[in-house]
């Protein structure tokens, strides 16, 4: 070969080696003792090992700026006296590291490294370090791939030209992209592109199975309430990122191996606070909490309900509503069955299929009910063919048990019953306003099934007290089988002359008809017949006694002893015409 090759000490000067010919020559350099040999193609330089800032082969010119060896079997490159590579006796190289555990590392120190170019494209300002891998084409799909590999397969990182931006890209060779982070900022895994289109979904998965997400706590003792992952929602109105809302799966009570029970509680911010509520827990039963943190038997039965609402104010109530162009309203349902959800089985008679339960907290619990409605099977069931009745219960004062007051069966009767506890015993009552309700009672026959207006009307009682029916019969039980101590009555004749009828009207704050009637004082008859005077004390809507009372007076008895009166004045007819008769024939 031949050549020119310079060789400096770095301190007194250089020395040039002119090479020639084609037989090997050597040259041997004592002012910086090192040796060059050439021979043939070949060529070896020797150099001493120099440092990073006095490389022990430079460029010319430029002392600080070679090769040097930091170490046996390593080698260096160093620019304006600073290392910038090293490889070392391992094969790792190092950029800004000289001591490497990696085959490749990069380190350095810069506190002004930014993202933000200043300038044309690629042009990231002095401050900034890094690698840049650059594919100059613009054609959609083009891509700048890292490989990764092993001895099972290879993975790929890297960027994909999308046609307006750029995506990073993470995907197993032979496969669809596993991770993308778009050039938006959206998280795509086990999708190629957005699944939602819309840009306000950053994180978004997708496989065969369907997307899953699983969050873990990663402890090996676990207690009651302690958080097994959740997931919070934040504003940034202000300027500060404050809680909106939250979901949190909790541990609802200690967990052991095989034994996780687990809840979910979901929180929100109520206006004018800015840190989360709980709202609603799912419990380890499966039952939905709103309003409580604990499951409370309320009404009846020995645990609570699958469903609760509880409220410190007057939104402790559950609205169902439903818009439809058809006839249908909103529809709670409440079902039996015999057997298992999965097997069910037909009820039987008598069975409950449903019960509304109110219940009052009696400073312990709420587990007395004041009253409930309940539905049961009032026959033999079959294949759509379930006859029911309906029971009301109410629960008496000093009692603790609700006793059952109303029943209507399966044919429509209505039944009533009373536990005649109290000063008054009404079995029906029927309110209705004087100034616009003409009948307080209707009853019909031959009425339409599910027709409340059809039939034909039998009998009213009105609104001022009239009683009218189609026959005029009016009755009593009255058989011999029925009754004992049977005498004839007394006389009424004295009873009766003594009996003062009036003519009066009611008073007009009794909210009664005001027409003059025809009638007695109770007041009155009672110093002639008392038995015909009934008291009734005044009561409040409460049933507290208001101290006063309200007589009544028993007309239809008052009409016999009138009859016994008739029959008695007949029999002094009859004996009057036969006195005259016997002086007429004389």
């Amino acid at each position: 070969m031949s050549g020119v090759l310079r060789l400096s000490n770095n301190v007194t000067g250089r020395s040039t080696i002119v090479a020639s010919a084609n037989t090997d020559q050597t040259f041997t350099l004592p002012s910086i003792g090192g040796t060059l040999l050439t021979g043939g193609s070949s060529l070896e330089v020797i150099f001493p090992p120099g440092t990073e800032a006095l490389p022990g082969l430079h460029v010319q010119g430029d002392v600080d700026t070679g090769l040097y060896a930091p170490a046996a079997n390593s080698l260096g490159i160093s620019t304006a006296g600073s290392q910038r590579l090293i490889i070392d006796a391992s094969g790792r190289v190092g950029i800004g590291n000289s001591t490497m555990y990696q085959y490749l590392e990069v380190g350095f120190t810069d506190d002004n490294a930014t993202f933000q170019g200043t300038g044309a494209f690629g042009d990231w300002g002095a401050g900034s370090r890094g690698i840049l891998l650059e594919n100059k084409s613009s054609t959609t799909g083009s891509k700048v791939l890292a490989q990764f590999r092993n001895t099972a397969n290879d993975w790929f990182a890297g960027t994909a030209h999308n046609g307006t931006n750029t995506d990073f890209i993470l995907q197993r060779e032979n496969f669809d992209p596993t991770l993308i982070v778009s050039a938006e900022g959206r998280l795509l895994m086990g999708t190629p592109s957005d699944i939602t289109g819309s840009t306000n979904y950053i994180l978004q998965a997708a496989t065969t199975g369907g997307g899953s997400i699983a969050l873990a706590r990663n402890d090996g003792t676990v207690g009651v309430n302690e958080s097994m992952g959740r997931i919070t929602f934040y504003g940034n109105d202000g300027g500060t990122y404050e809680a909106v809302g939250q979901i949190d799966c909790q541990a609802d009570d200690p967990h052991a191996a095989g034994d996780k029970p687990g809840r979910l509680v979901f929180s929100t911010t109520a206006d004018g606070a800015s840190a989360v509520t709980e709202r609603m827990r799912l419990d380890s039963s499966g039952s939905l909490l709103i309003g409580s943190t604990q499951n409370q038997i309320v009404g009846r039965g020995s645990i609570g309900g699958r469903l609760q609402v509880s409220a410190d104010d007057n939104e402790a109530a559950i609205t169902i509503k439903r818009a439809t162009a058809g006839a249908f309203g909103s529809y709670l349902g409440l079902g039996k069955a015999r057997g298992t959800l999965a097997s069910p089985s037909i009820v039987l008679d008598g069975d409950e299929l449903g019960t509304i339960s109110f219940g009052a907290y009696d400073g312990t619990d709420y587990a007395s009910f004041a009253a409930q409605i309940t539905a049961i099977v009032d026959g033999v069931p079959a294949e759509n063919n379930t006859p029911g009745r309906l029971h009301i219960y109410t629960t008496p004062a000093g009692g603790s048990q609700s006793l059952a007051r109303m029943q209507i069966d399966a044919r429509g009767q209505f039944i009533t019953i009373s536990d005649g506890t109290g000063s008054v015993d009404n079995m029906l009552s029927t309110l209705g306003a004087s100034s616009s309700s003409t009948k307080l009672l209707s009853c019909r026959r031959n009425a339409t099934s599910e027709n409340f207006g059809s039939g034909t009307e039998v009998c009213v009682i009105r609104r001022n007290g009239d009683l009218d029916n189609t026959n005029n019969s009016y009755g009593a039980l009255s058989d011999i089988k029925l009754k004992e101590n049977i005498v004839d009555a007394g006389s009424q004749w004295e009873d009766l002359k003594a009996i003062r009828f009036r003519k009066y009207n009611y008073k007009k704050e009794t909210r009664n008809d005001t027409l003059t009637q025809l009638g007695v004082i109770a007041q009155e008859l009672e110093l002639v017949s008392p038995g015909l005077v009934t008291t009734t004390p005044d009561l409040d809507e409460n049933d507290v006694d208001l101290g006063t009372a309200t007589k009544s007076v028993k007309y239809s008895v008052l009409t016999l002893k009138a009859l016994v009166a008739l029959q008695e004045a007949m029999t002094r007819i009859e004996a009057l015409e036969t006195e005259v008769s016997s002086l007429r024939a004389k």
